[in-house]
């Protein structure tokens, strides 16, 4: 990596793209968001109503922490550490589908 100076073990090329991108994180806009779920689902999914509200993509949603993430394994790994309080659904995560 020309801006880290990292080696890459392995050879493939995505693995490398995405190590590269990973330093422009903080410009990029994220894949994936730790969103939370719809406020009128969070009984559903055992979420406090009240929990962090805030407007993603026209709804009302609960119980994210509004990370971003640049992979969806990455972020249901963030959904089931039991030490992470976060709930979500993959449905309203993307925050460019519409």
């Amino acid at each position: 990596c020309d801006y880290c100076g990292h080696h890459q073990t392995n050879k493939r090329a995505p693995d490398m793209v995405r190590h590269i991108m990973s330093h422009f994180r903080a410009q990029m806009q994220a894949q994936w968001v730790c969103c939370g779920v719809p406020k009128h689902e969070a009984q559903e999914y055992g979420v406090d109503p009240t929990r962090n509200p805030w407007v993603f993509k026209g709804q009302v949603l609960v119980g994210g922490c509004h990370e971003g993430f640049s992979r969806m394994d990455a972020l249901k790994r963030h959904w089931n550490n039991p030490n992470v309080q976060c709930n979500g659904s993959v449905q309203w995560s993307r925050p460019g589908d519409e």
